[in-house]
C-alpha cells in the first residue's frame, strides 16, 4: 500500500494510460453537433463577420458574382420557395436517396420545376456533382 501511495504522489503523468469507458467518449455525432455550434457562434462574431466580408470582397467572389448574376438569383428565388414550402408543410424533408442519411439536402435537377427536389446527403450531393462535371 506504501509503494501505491509514492507512485500516486509522485509527477508522472498518467493521463495516456487511463482507460476510459465507453460512455465517456463522445460519438462521432455529437463532436460534429460541437463543431457546428462552434462555427456559427464564430460567424456571429466580430471577427468571424470580418473572415466572411474579406471573402465576400474578394475578388473571386465577385467576379462570380458577376458572371453568374442570372443564376444566383434563380437559385435564390427557388430556395425561398423550397424554404417557404418546409415550413408550411407542404414539402417534407426527407432522407437521403442513396444512403438513408437523416440529414439531406434539397437538390435540384431543373431549377424551372421549383418543388421538385432529390434528397441527398452532403456526400452524396458532392459525388453527384463531381459526376455530372465528368459527363459535360
Amino acid at each position: 500500500m506504501h509503494g501505491l501511495k509514492i507512485y500516486l504522489e509522485s509527477k508522472i503523468d498518467l493521463s495516456p494510460y487511463i482507460k476510459y469507458n465507453k460512455g465517456d467518449m463522445q460519438t462521432k455525432e455529437e463532436k460534429l453537433l460541437k463543431h457546428r455550434e462552434s462555427q456559427r457562434k464564430y460567424k456571429a462574431s466580430i471577427a468571424g463577420k470580418k473572415t466572411e466580408n474579406r471573402y465576400r470582397k474578394s475578388k473571386y467572389y465577385q467576379a462570380y458574382r458577376i458572371r453568374h448574376a442570372n443564376k444566383l438569383k434563380e437559385h435564390r428565388v427557388v430556395w425561398k420557395l423550397v424554404d417557404t414550402a418546409k415550413r408550411s408543410g407542404t414539402l417534407l424533408k426527407k432522407r437521403c436517396e442513396v444512403c438513408n442519411k437523416k440529414d439531406a439536402i434539397a437538390h435540384h435537377d431543373d431549377y424551372n420545376k421549383p418543388l421538385e427536389i432529390r434528397w441527398l446527403c452532403r456526400y452524396h450531393h458532392y459525388l453527384y456533382h463531381k459526376k455530372l462535371k465528368e459527363l459535360r
